[in-house]
């Protein structure tokens, strides 16, 4: 069992809270190491007590708006010892049906956490009897459509697994009998695909006055969702809505930013909405695009196309084109940063490499303005620039990436990049920005010294942190 999951098991414990898992438990051995979820029923008499121990232990509820239903939630939580994520699937009543409507709620809540007991794993488990008639239930609501027949066929092998975990441990003389159906018909459902069909859909009509809502609002409902469930996975492939929160990742050339920024990315993209961005290197926009286009024409002619304009240090005499590309920059990355702040209002999380500072001359900062200039064209130019940085929002979190000079230097050596940066380079860099102020509401700094999955797994705890 998860480190999380034993602390937050034994508060529940504590704190007298009534819970059961009530289904899945054939795989509950490997959902307490973080493998899948786990299927919690709670008393909605304790819900508050449960939350509040949920968000004590660092939890965080997630979910997708399209696929909301009613007294169900999602709780993830980050074990500090693995690095896993826990995922608890909470219930605070017994809603079940096909996966895209749950269009049932049964009204035997209590009665199923009164059967409930210390499983050997040491937590509470919903009787097994209670299992049964409940994965009866669930059996006739899910085959009894020709939908949820096909969806039903599809998870096959892991219901029947289920199905084979509660006959090993079934008791025939504690049998239950609810809303029309036994307990005992566990060992009588039928596996040929029309018998078992018929026999369901005969056996819904008595559970017609379990249904959340009315046939018609559920059917359309459910073929919203079902609708949006094809596309999501074909198109759109997006995870559950968490709190939303813009993350930079800052530090000089060879600190690793890259290389973190792919395993957060990686980490958190498996469950949750994550975007990803360059803030040194913004995209254009369509105002940009065509001076891009006459910038880089007149770099080629003088053959200067070689070095990143953010790379490049603010020469002693400053011209118009100077300033215009500067200008440019400023500007895409303003865009950028305004995408950045709509993503993270819609509950994404927002990693980027890099961030602004507001001090002049620093990196990824005003340039122009830091050099007296006797036009006044390009003063106009600098006090834009100017304009734009400090009117960009702050990110949320800047993790900064510390260390010594030689470590950098020697990572930049073995960075496999077209036209990096000399040891020359990276050491002015670091003296220029070794005092770096990110624009964030708050800043960690992780030591780079380390190996790259520490450093990882050190981000990982600040940034859960803030969700």
């Amino acid at each position: 069992m998860l480190e999380l999951y034993r602390a937050c098991f034994e508060r529940l414990e504590a704190a007298v809270v009534c819970y059961a898992s009530w289904k899945n438990n054939h795989e509950l051995v490997g959902a307490l190491q973080g493998n899948s979820d786990i299927d919690l029923l709670v008393s909605k008499q304790d819900r508050r007590k449960f939350e509040q121990i949920l968000l004590d232990n660092d939890f965080v509820e997630a979910g997708n708006p399209w696929l909301i239903y009613p007294e169900i939630k999602h709780y993830y939580g980050l074990d500090h010892f693995s690095g896993k994520i826990c995922h608890l699937h909470v219930y605070y009543d017994l809603v079940t049906g096909t996966s895209h409507g749950k269009e049932y709620c049964f009204n035997f809540c209590d009665e199923a956490l009164a059967s409930r007991f210390v499983n050997s794993y040491g937590i509470y488990e919903v009787g097994i009897e209670e299992q049964a008639l409940i994965y009866v239930l669930r059996h006739v609501v899910k085959k009894s459509s020709f939908l949820g027949a096909l969806l039903y066929q599809k998870e096959r092998s892991d219901y029947n697994a289920e199905r084979q975990y509660l006959m090993k441990n079934y008791n025939k003389e504690n049998s239950v009998f609810r809303l029309g159906c036994s307990s005992n018909q566990l060992f009588s459902l039928s596996t040929k695909f029309f018998t078992d069909f018929f026999f369901c859909w005969r056996r819904k009509r008595a559970l017609k006055w379990c249904l959340r809502s009315s046939s018609l609002s559920l059917l359309v409902d459910g073929g919203k969702r079902f609708g949006y469930r094809v596309v999501n996975k074909l198109f759109l492939k997006q995870k559950k809505k968490a709190h939303g929160i813009a993350v930079a990742v800052t530090g000089i050339d060879g600190a690793g930013k890259s290389t973190l920024l792919k395993n957060l990315h990686n980490f958190f993209a498996t469950t949750f909405r994550t975007k990803q961005y360059h803030f040194g290197r913004p995209t254009f926009t369509l105002l940009t695009f065509p001076i891009r286009v006459a910038l880089r024409l007149r770099n080629l002619k003088r053959n200067n196309g070689g070095c990143s304009l953010s790379a490049q240090s603010t020469p002693d005499k400053i011209s118009i084109v100077y300033a215009l590309r500067y200008l440019v920059l400023a500007y895409e990355r303003a865009a950028l940063m305004r995408k950045v702040q709509q993503d993270v209002m819609n509950g994404n999380i927002v990693l980027i490499d890099r961030c602004h500072s507001f001090e002049v001359g620093r990196m990824d900062s005003p340039r122009v303005a830091q050099k007296a200039c006797n036009s006044s064209l390009v003063n106009f130019i600098g006090a834009c620039e100017t304009a734009l940085y400090k009117n960009m929002p702050k990110v949320d979190l800047a993790i900064a990436l510390s260390g010594s000079l030689e470590t950098f230097i020697l990572r930049n050596q073995l960075r496999e990049k077209i036209g990096k940066e000399s040891d020359e380079e990276i050491e002015a860099r670091y003296h220029q920005n070794c005092s770096f102020v990110p624009a964030a509401q708050n800043v960690s700094e992780v030591s780079a010294e380390m190996p790259s999955e520490d450093v990882c797994e050190a981000a990982k705890k600040i940034i859960w942190k803030f969700l």
